[in-house]
């Protein structure tokens, strides 16, 4: 049972997605949405190596201390 909810729960956001999406190109228009995801995807782009140098920089697990 909580399977099926997880399911369509993962469908209910798909398809939510993909109306928002569609919704926001005809309020903007095509192009203006496009820079905005490309400016998104960058900005990811840049947190993403932000979050990997400090997960290198302060690792969890960290070796012991002879």
């Amino acid at each position: 049972m909580r399977n099926f909810f997880r399911r369509q729960f993962t469908y209910f956001t798909w398809g939510f997605a993909l109306a928002l999406l569609i919704i926001v190109a005809a309020d903007l228009g095509f192009d203006q949405l496009m820079i905005y995801a490309a400016i998104a995807a960058a900005a990811g782009v840049v947190v993403s190596a932000i979050i990997f140098l400090l997960e290198r920089r302060f690792p969890d697990n960290r070796p012991p201390l002879d």
